[in-house]
């Protein structure tokens, strides 16, 4: 990930708070990212193994939580991405991620 990547997940991850902070998403938009976020996390659990036997040197990026909270942060984490792509937030934050990227280049 790159430096530019990862203030775009900041910021996806800001507006998303904000969001709902504010209680402006819809019950059935949360319904929505909530069954799509349960369909990845189990997607991602069949394959973790296999990631992990690939990935050499950062394997451990692949290792299950060891406490309740870092599962609980891995939990949430995983769902404000997922509710962020359903507000149509993600893309838009991306976007502005390879603009500056893009304009350091020039």
């Amino acid at each position: 990930m790159t430096t530019d990547q990862a203030v775009a997940m900041w910021e996806l991850q800001l507006q998303v708070n904000e969001v709902l902070a504010f209680e402006g998403v819809a019950e059935h938009v949360l319904r929505r990212a909530r069954e799509e976020n349960r369909q990845n996390w189990q997607e991602y659990q069949g394959v973790r193994a296999d990631w992990a036997s690939q990935a050499g040197g950062m394997a451990d990026i692949f290792e299950l939580p060891t406490n309740q909270e870092q599962a609980a942060r891995q939990q949430v984490n995983g769902f404000v991405t997922v509710l962020g792509n359903t507000l149509d937030l993600a893309r838009p934050a991306f976007a502005r991620a390879e603009a500056r990227a893009r304009s350091r280049i020039r």
